[in-house]
């Protein structure tokens, strides 16, 4: 029996490609690893304190974001995004940064 199991393993792993197809496998299954410890969390709290955050502002858009780019194609896509993301990075220049600001997670603190 010993041989034969060490035949299949022998076997199994001179197929072509099989070491692409595992690192494929491991780093999908990582990543899906990852959704389901993490995903919960965008989902606790009510509405006022951003239960929704994780949908409307991550989930949502990427999957917009991904239909728009299978309709322009992957260069046109990556051109547009560029293009778009000029107004925000010239209006960040303007924004205010105050020295020690305190922000809502810092509420209820001592200073």
């Amino acid at each position: 029996m010993a041989t034969t199991f060490r035949d299949v393993v022998v076997t199994f792993f001179r197929k072509p490609s099989i070491l692409l197809l595992l690192l494929f496998i491991f780093l999908y299954r990582a990543g899906e690893g990852q959704v389901i410890k993490i995903g919960p969390l965008f989902l606790q709290g009510d509405r006022a304190t951003g239960r929704l955050g994780g949908f409307v502002g991550v989930i949502l858009p990427g999957a917009v974001s991904g239909w728009i780019q299978e309709q322009l194609g992957y260069r046109t896509f990556f051109v547009w995004v560029l293009v778009s993301a000029i107004p925000a990075i010239v209006l960040s220049r303007f924004v205010p940064i105050r020295s020690g600001a305190r922000g809502p997670a810092d509420e209820g603190t001592a200073a």
